[in-house]
């Protein structure tokens, strides 16, 4: 099964790629990969919105604000 952080990387053509997009290092989408999501929700808004995937699927649910 392919994360929704690895599509990203394809997405993106490498993790270096993204990692620039971002404004973090490789090592830090390395580390997002490993984990499986994105500890930052500011990260993981943008990405959601640049590649169309649900911020749910990106970032670890205990920091995405709920809607009440």
């Amino acid at each position: 099964m392919k994360t929704a952080i690895k599509n990203l990387i394809e997405r993106a053509g490498s993790e270096r790629e993204l990692a620039k997009i971002c404004g973090v290092t490789q090592q830090s989408v390395s580390k997002w990969l490993k984990k499986g999501y994105i500890p930052s929700y500011s990260h993981g808004r943008h990405l959601s919105i640049l590649y169309t995937i649900p911020v749910e699927h990106l970032c670890d649910p205990d920091i995405i604000p709920h809607k009440d």
